[in-house]
């Protein structure tokens, strides 16, 4: 019943209906995960955290909860604590989700190197994942003394990512991550082709526009890359994953990129 609220775009109901749901069994550690699932997709991480902690106190057995409870602080950008949490994870049960969340911990925290280590334990597990390919060349890329190892790791991303292409070519996440890595291989034309057409499948999308950013950013053209950060941050990207992305550094002086950061 909850779930046919959210359908019908009436929060309030939904949630006082999941509520509802815990009320009846309030030891049943599923029913604070579905709270927590729709406090995430309602952009309410601090209550949606509050829920998976709950799951993890219920379940601390559970590979799944701490993984969950992980990936919300790593959102939240509270970097050390999806840290411990995700090797929590991890220990009870690797899984290639779980090294790959605590990779973009460490890269968010600037440690590339314990970053793309970490990667390559992800695709130890599912080398099947273009994103955590093209994470990986990210991670070398700026890593000191390792940059010229990222090409091989973008160019096996892109390789899997052009395959997924051919399921759906309309897939607008999929074309986004290719303009991005054509960018970072200096591929100009390619690139900016890719993100016209993800752009024009989905133009108001946080996550689009985030990579147009970042495309433009890569190419050296400043003013864009800010027209795309401002749209992006308005549509809902955080400015914590703003601030933490490396490729924005230069920018850290410019009035504009200031105001991002001052934005919640």
């Amino acid at each position: 019943m909850a779930k046919a609220y959210e359908k019908l775009d009436k929060p309030a109901e939904a949630e006082q209906t999941y509520q509802k749901a815990i009320s009846v069994r309030p030891h049943y550690h599923a029913g604070y995960t579905w709270l927590a699932i729709f406090y995430w997709r309602q952009g309410r991480l601090a209550d949606a955290t509050k829920m998976f902690d709950q799951v993890t106190r219920l379940t601390p057995d559970s590979f799944q909860a701490h993984y969950n409870l992980g990936a919300i602080y790593l959102l939240q950008g509270r970097y050390s604590e999806a840290i411990q949490t995700l090797e929590r994870s991890i220990a009870l049960r690797p899984t290639a989700e779980a090294y790959s969340n605590l990779a973009t911990a460490y890269f968010s925290l600037r440690n590339f190197a314990q970053a793309a280590a970490t990667y390559e334990r992800a695709l130890g597990i599912d080398a099947s994942d273009y994103v955590v390919w093209g994470n990986l060349g990210d991670a070398k890329y700026w890593t000191e003394g390792k940059r010229s190892e990222a090409a091989a790791a973008y160019q096996k991303a892109m390789a899997l990512a052009t395959e997924k292409l051919k399921v759906n070519p309309r897939d607008e996440y999929v074309l986004a991550n290719l303009a991005y890595l054509h960018a970072m291989l200096g591929e100009k034309k390619p690139a900016l082709d890719n993100l016209q057409a993800a752009l024009a499948q989905a133009p108001k999308d946080a996550d689009v526009q985030f990579k147009a950013a970042l495309v433009y950013a890569q190419l050296g053209d400043k003013e864009k890359t800010l027209d795309w950060l401002q749209r992006a941050v308005a549509a809902g990207t955080s400015a914590t994953t703003v601030r933490d992305t490396p490729m924005f550094d230069s920018l850290r002086r410019d009035p504009r990129y200031q105001q991002l950061l001052e934005k919640k």
